[in-house]
């Protein structure tokens, strides 16, 4: 099964956001040992990649936070990550912000 428009967003992504393909994995590819992979406790989800989660990681994206079985949808409970990603320095001094 199909999962929404897996490759077609993964596409889009890498578009956007200027990453090259070699990049990035294809959706559904793995690179080999990895902590995100399903445990015994928690089963692989034909639904759910964590593909979104790697792809922002590889563009400085950092996980800051978990919200646990927030989500319901196909008849099962997902939790949600938050991501941040500093774009700039924490000064002492910030530049006032200029308005438009």
């Amino acid at each position: 099964m199909k999962d929404y428009d897996g490759e077609a967003s993964y596409l889009k992504s890498i578009k956007v956001y200027g990453v090259q393909p070699d990049d990035v994995d294809e959706p559904g590819t793995g690179g080999g040992e990895d902590p995100d992979e399903p445990t015994p406790d928690e089963p692989e989800d034909e639904y759910l990649t964590k593909n979104s989660a790697k792809f922002h990681e590889h563009l400085g994206y950092k996980t800051v936070g978990e919200f646990h079985k927030c989500g319901y949808k196909f008849g099962r409970w997902y939790n949600m990550i938050w991501m941040e990603k500093m774009l700039g320095e924490h000064t002492t001094n910030p530049k006032r912000v200029k308005l438009i």
